[in-house]
Order: structure tokens, then C-alpha cells, then sequence
């Protein structure tokens, strides 16, 4: 379990910080004290708190370094779930991917398959049903509705706005 976290913490400096230095600055800890706690001379424990709460994360994440979404330092780069807001996530779903190829469906499939994840762990067997924004995001992704500007193009093409 120690290893688990000095590896999470480790990914953390790794990928939010430019030096163990900065890391221990955004912390509020002396970088003796994260060097010793990275080299196993000291134990984590009364730092896991600390640590999770300055980047936005739980303790459970720096148990599991796997956990951690965030790639940026930059708090604006990073998954921020709200359950209420699935555009919004979907929007950042569809940012974080857009390295994969755009010919062919792989992209598509990616954010669709992990909106599908968060849809149904957030809305489990029917204990409490989405509301509608999941609904119409979801749809559309499986490709049932055109996003918002091209299905209002398509009703006024229909209502005799265009022809």
C-alpha cells in the first residue's frame, strides 16, 4: 500500500510539476520532506490530506495511482465530473481524445464508451433515472440526434425556413 502511494505522488510531480521543488512549494512541505518521503525515509501519512485536497483529487486516488485523471497542471485541463452538467463533460471527453485518428470511428467510440461508463455508474440499475440532459447527450452520440446548430438547420429546413 506505501508503494502504491509514493508512486501516485511521484506521478503527480511527474505530470503537474516541473521539479520535486515545485511540487513540495504547491504542498506547503519542506523539499527535504518530500525528497525523504519519496525515498521511503519518511511516511506519507500525515501528507495524504494535504496532498489530495491542493490537487483536487481524494486520498483514494493517491492509493491507486491509476485513478488520477488529470494530466496538467493546469486546473482547466483536468476531468472535472459533475453529473449535472454532461455536456460539459462530453466537451472534455471529446478534447482529451482528439489525438486519436479522425478517419474511422475510434474516436467516436472512445468518449461514447466512457459516457456510457459514467451514465451508468452514476445512474445505477434504475435507483435513480438520468435526467433529460443525459438523455439527449447520450442520444447523440449514439447518433439518434444532430448536435444542437445542425438540428436547428434541419427544423427550419423542415418548417419551410429553408428548401
Amino acid at each position: 500500500m506505501k508503494k502504491a502511494r509514493l508512486e501516485a505522488i511521484e506521478e503527480l510531480i511527474r505530470d503537474r510539476y516541473r521539479s520535486q521543488a515545485a511540487a513540495a512549494a504547491a504542498w506547503g512541505m519542506n523539499d527535504s520532506t518530500l525528497s525523504r518521503i519519496l525515498r521511503g525515509e519518511r511516511s506519507p501519512d500525515r501528507w495524504l490530506r494535504t496532498i489530495a485536497k491542493k490537487e483536487g483529487l481524494t486520498q483514494e486516488h493517491l492509493h491507486s495511482p491509476a485513478l488520477i485523471l488529470a494530466r496538467s497542471s493546469d486546473p482547466a485541463k483536468r476531468f472535472r465530473f459533475s453529473v449535472s452538467d454532461p455536456e460539459q463533460m462530453l466537451a472534455q471527453l471529446d478534447e482529451w481524445f482528439t489525438d486519436l485518428p479522425t478517419e474511422g470511428p475510434t474516436r467516436q467510440r472512445v468518449v461514447r464508451a466512457v459516457m456510457r461508463v459514467l451514465l451508468d455508474e452514476s445512474f445505477q440499475a434504475g435507483v435513480h433515472r438520468p435526467p433529460d440532459s443525459w438523455r439527449f447527450v447520450m442520444n447523440r452520440l449514439e447518433g439518434l440526434l444532430l448536435p444542437t446548430s445542425n438540428r436547428d438547420e434541419a427544423l427550419g429546413q423542415v418548417k419551410g425556413g429553408k428548401s
